[in-house]
């Protein structure tokens, strides 16, 4: 619940839901040996309500195209630059084996672009776009794109039922090809 209440405060969304009276009113149930968390039968619609919540702040945030292709290109920009960056000496991969190096990796939120929580280092993004390191040109230039809003656009969007036969990866190709405008 937390976070919901934390991302719908920064977002400008409203929630429905009363935390409070939620929280009052759970108890943890052990049915069969295992925990369960129960609510009131009279709880039922603060419960919708925050499921509602929920599925709001996915529609319109954590799953929204736009969030997720800015996302991809901050990964791509990020993975791109991971042998070259250095933090303490090291470089991002060699930071997962080595703890002092580790703790230097900062989080931050890169809500300047899209006013979300997208989690970005920032100490990536400045070493990225300040260096004149050619082996950087391809992350510098994903992270000019995402300055200047030239996002990666969705070209299509599938949903297929779990009992029908999905097409392979070549057919999914051949049919973005011929959706592709250029």
């Amino acid at each position: 619940m937390d976070y919901l209440l934390r991302d719908s405060h920064y977002l400008g969304v409203k929630h429905s839901f009363d935390y409070e009276r939620i929280l009052h009113y759970a108890r943890v149930i052990t049915d069969e040996g295992r925990p369960h968390i129960c609510v009131r039968d009279k709880m039922v619609d603060t419960i919708y309500q925050l499921y509602s919540t929920r599925y709001n702040l996915h529609k319109h945030a954590y799953q929204h195209p736009v969030a997720l292709g800015v996302a991809l290109m901050v990964e791509e920009a990020i993975v791109t630059a991971s042998t070259s960056l250095k933090i303490c000496g090291k470089s991002i991969v060699e930071c997962l084996d080595d703890m002092e190096a580790y703790t230097n990796l900062h989080d931050g939120i890169f809500t300047c672009y899209l006013q979300i929580a997208f989690m970005l280092s920032l100490l990536y993004f400045s070493q990225i776009r300040d260096s004149n390191d050619p082996r950087l040109e391809e992350a510098r230039q994903l992270l000019k794109r995402i300055e200047e809003r030239k996002l990666y656009q969705r070209v299509a969007h599938a949903t297929y039922k779990k009992d029908e036969c999905q097409p392979s990866t070549a057919d999914l190709e051949k049919e973005l090809e011929n959706r592709i405008p250029w």
